[in-house]
């Protein structure tokens, strides 16, 4: 089905197809991560899952930078 704008998207689908994105989004992330940090961080399953200090170990990895995370 198609819909011409996002409003017609039903709620329970929009938040589906977001959750995708965010996991491709967080895929993407971890392979920018040097191995340590990225095995570390594969124990969560979200940005939102990061905690504070380990999301500011993470912020100061060149690669992280170029990316703009």
């Amino acid at each position: 089905m198609k819909y011409s704008s996002p409003e017609e998207v039903p709620a329970d689908l929009m938040k589906k197809v977001v959750k995708i994105q965010s996991d491709k989004q967080y895929s993407e992330f971890l392979e920018t991560l040097p191995s340590d940090l990225a095995d570390e961080a594969k124990k969560y399953q979200s940005f939102a899952d990061i905690p504070e200090d380990f999301f500011e170990k993470i912020k100061s990895c060149p690669k992280v930078r170029e990316a703009g995370y």
